[in-house]
């Protein structure tokens, strides 16, 4: 008769402790997705208000340069003009002492005043430039220039889209 001295050992997971921890880890990724999936859009929502704010600051500091050159502060509303500001070292087409938005073809615009790298700039028509986020609808930020009675450009974030 053999004495087996070493006490039997069960060694790894039972099928049923296997199958138990893949539940709970199937539980967790669940619950966890949708906050994942939330920084995306949080991260988009929070990209166009950067741009925002740094339109709204590039046309307040324009407009305070503007007001320091006589020729840009005796800016007519109509028509547009282009000003040279050496601030900026360049030439800034006005409107009402603001930038043009214009057309994307022309240097001096408000689209060169801002870093739009990683947007899709565009100009839907000559009073409006768009940063939008490539590929996503209704994810942009919007600069419309004055025109006739306004005082101030509209600066527009939408983000129902993100």
């Amino acid at each position: 008769m053999k004495k087996n001295l070493s006490p039997h050992r069960n060694s790894g997971f039972t099928l049923i402790e296997l199958v138990i921890v893949i539940v709970i880890l199937g539980i967790l990724a669940v619950t966890a997705l949708p906050k994942f999936v939330d920084i995306n859009t949080d991260a988009r929502k929070s990209t166009l208000k950067t741009v925002k704010s740094s339109l709204e600051s590039s046309v307040k500091n324009l407009r305070v340069i503007c007001n320091l050159y006589e020729e840009c502060r005796n800016l007519p509303t109509w028509p547009n003009l282009d000003v040279y500001i050496p601030a900026y070292g360049q030439n800034i087409h006005m409107i009402g002492g603001f930038p043009e938005a214009g057309t994307l073809s022309r240097v001096g615009e408000i689209h060169d005043l801002i870093d739009s790298s990683g947007f899709e700039v565009t100009n839907p028509d000559g009073s409006h430039t768009r940063w939008s986020i490539s590929d996503v609808e209704n994810c942009y930020v919007q600069y419309k220039q004055i025109g006739s009675g306004e005082t101030f450009p509209l600066i527009e974030l939408v983000d129902s889209g993100c």
